[in-house]
Formats: C-alpha cells, sequence, structure tokens
C-alpha cells in the first residue's frame, strides 16, 4: 500500500508514468473507496476509503505502542521457543 501511494504520488508529479495499476488506484480515490489492489490487506466492508485509513492508522498505532511498552506477543512467544 505505501509502495502504490509512493508511486501514485510521483506519477501526479510527472516523474513516472502512470501505469494501470495506478490509474484504477486514481480513479478509486477520486471516488473515496478502496481500491482493488488493496482489498486483500483491508477488513471486508463497506466503509469510505478515509475510514479505512482511520483504521489502519489506529492499528498502526496500536502495534507501535506494543512494541514500546514490550507487551507484543509473538515477541514474548519467541523467547519461550
Amino acid at each position: 500500500m505505501w509502495k502504490s501511494l509512493n508511486e501514485l504520488k510521483q506519477a501526479l508529479n510527472d516523474q513516472i508514468s502512470f501505469s494501470f495499476q495506478l490509474d484504477e488506484i486514481n480513479k478509486y480515490f477520486y471516488h473515496e473507496q478502496i481500491p482493488l489492489s488493496w482489498r486483500s490487506y483491508t477488513p471486508q466492508t463497506k466503509e469510505s476509503l478515509g475510514n479505512c485509513i482511520e483504521h489502519f492508522q489506529r492499528r498502526n498505532q496500536q502495534y507501535e505502542k506494543w512494541i514500546h511498552d514490550g507487551k507484543y506477543f509473538p515477541v514474548k512467544l519467541l523467547n519461550f521457543l
């Protein structure tokens, strides 16, 4: 997702040419929808793109907090192996 966002930014700034995938992402953004190529990374929802992005931001903050606080379960689990 980050890669496609960076590539879209470059295409919009005329630094690279638009591919079919970037054009598709741009059209979905225009209609405030989740691009098809992102659907495997998102929960099945009918929410708008904005709500989905907010969800990812909250999830990312949660993961960072877990790592910072040392409460990230999979890391602790590996200590027992």
